[in-house]
């Protein structure tokens, strides 16, 4: 048998680096689309200006899109493969950006991630890949990148708060005393591991006392542990973490990741984490847009992502049909979807359970069996008997109320009046919503409604499954709300250019 010979070492003699990638390499792609990224403002303001030449945004921005293609995620990682790794040199030169540059990048130019992202979409348009029908919306809980053990209440973070404010006091009389100009450096007998567990006891105990008769829990002991030797930085991350926790309605914060917020994940477990929302347009289920938030629901949203979209796309007007779950069903946003005059598709509670039910799995007496009149003025139970509509209550939020029911008598001599009634004289329907509301309700009940509606469940859901199963889409890699959007982003990106 013939054996090759061994030729470690050869010397190569490159003209091109392109001779040496395949021609269907998807860095062309990425060369093609981040060409299409203006940048014309960033050079206006850089452009012959005095100091170290820096990397123009478009270098880093190759390197970036070309990583996660790849699967890296890590900053070092691609440091070293825009040195080592023939399609990388490419698109960043030979003397391409190390790692912090990178890592800057995401900081400094995460609006051009947005643009990206817009970029790839537009492009799909000009091949005939894309052609924009139905846009539908759809979210996801994302684990954040941290324990959801390290929490911390209001009552926990304020006797921490007080006891490091004692210890950086008392490092400033022992640096006034000494001599120290530092004011949080560790005391000298501390480095020794006995006096440094003594000292430990004293601010474990003082923290106790600001507690009352409530246990000092471990992720407060941790962050008193570390505060005795890095004061200034744990009150730091304590107050920021104090300031969102009071934003957020809830009752504990995460001190690793102190932007993220409780969620029910599909196991309807709670952890930290956020929701991730999509544009997905249903007839390519190309993902259009996404935006990663903290606010743990999903109601409030529709409006706000739609107006960024706008800001990106173009004005939306009443031709393009928007569809989205019940979640994002909220009286309001109905008032805020006629005045910009959208055509949206919501369904109501009673709706979505029927969507997603098989009739048989329902109960016969549910009143989600319970079917309107056009008018609204009443509603008729299986058994064929009507409940006029009889008051309306308006609570201080603006959300109405509305009840129907009939005459005891006529439930009584109903056959199913025992498991209809249970133990009440007669059956009371209500219904929640107003005029909008309504007039959302019978949309939705339309053939067309139907039609434009019925899409949804596979073509806006599908980029989220695919997302967590092949492009990480499980966990966040770093913290933080705006790292956690540039995830999402970057990941819708790396999924179509794949």
């Amino acid at each position: 048998m013939a054996i090759r010979a061994d030729n470690i070492g050869s010397k190569i003699s490159i003209d091109d680096v392109r001779d040496f990638i395949p021609d269907d390499h998807p860095c062309f792609l990425v060369e093609k689309i981040v060409e299409r990224v203006d940048f014309s403002e960033w050079e206006e303001l850089h452009w012959d200006t005095p100091g170290n030449p820096a990397y123009h945004p478009r270098v880093s921005l190759r390197a970036v899109v070309q990583g996660y293609i790849d699967g890296v995620r890590s900053g070092r990682e691609l440091g070293r493969r825009v040195k080592t790794d023939l399609p990388y040199i490419y698109l960043c030169g030979i003397s391409g950006p190390d790692f912090r540059t990178l890592n800057r990048f995401y900081k400094e130019f995460a609006d051009v991630i947005v643009l990206t992202l817009v970029e790839v979409n537009k492009f799909a348009k000009d091949i005939g890949m894309l052609k924009i029908g139905s846009l539908a919306l759809d979210s996801t809980t994302v684990k954040a990148n941290a324990s959801s053990f390290n929490v911390a209440s209001e009552n926990q973070i304020r006797a921490i708060l007080e006891t490091v404010y004692e210890i950086i006091l008392k490092n400033e009389e022992e640096d006034e005393l000494l001599g120290d100009n530092s004011g949080y450096d560790v005391p000298i007998d501390l480095e020794d591991d006995e006096d440094f567990e003594k000292y430990y006891k004293k601010v474990i105990d003082y923290a106790k006392s600001k507690l009352d008769d409530e246990k000092l829990k471990f992720p407060a002991r941790k962050q008193l542990k570390n505060a005795i030797k890095n004061p200034e930085k744990v009150v730091e991350n304590l107050e920021i973490s104090l300031e969102n926790l009071k934003k957020s309605g809830q009752n504990t914060v995460n001190l690793t990741d102190n932007e993220s917020l409780w969620h029910f994940n599909k196991k309807k477990y709670t952890e930290c984490g956020y929701l991730v929302h999509n544009v997905v347009e249903m007839d390519s289920g190309l993902t259009l847009y996404s935006m990663a938030t903290s606010y743990p629901k999903d109601d409030i949203m529709f409006v706000p992502i739609f107006d960024e979209y706008e800001e990106l796309y173009g004005d939306i007007g009443s031709e393009i049909p928007l569809v989205a779950d019940n979640g994002y069903w909220k009286d309001e946003i109905l008032e805020q979807i006629q005045e910009r005059g959208w055509d949206a598709y919501i369904p109501n509670k009673q709706l979505a359970t029927l969507y997603k039910k098989d009739p048989d799995e329902i109960w016969k007496f549910s009143k989600y069996n319970f079917s309107f009149s056009e008018d609204y003025s009443y509603c008729t139970c299986p058994n064929g008997h009507k409940l006029p509509k009889h008051n309306t209550k308006k609570y201080e939020n603006g959300q109405t109320k509305t009840f129907y029911y009939t005459q005891s008598k006529i439930c009584k001599n109903c056959p199913d009046y025992d498991e209809c009634c249970k133990s009440a004289n007669v059956r009371i329907i209500t219904y929640f919503g107003g005029n909008l509301a309504k007039e959302m309700f019978l949309k939705m009940e339309s053939e067309k409604g139907k039609e434009i509606y019925q899409p949804r469940f596979s073509k806006a859901e599908s980029p989220f499954a695919l997302g967590k199963e092949y492009l990480n889409l499980r966990q966040a890699r770093a913290r933080g709300e705006m790292q956690m959007d540039l995830q999402a982003k970057l990941t819708n990106i790396y999924g179509k250019m794949k």
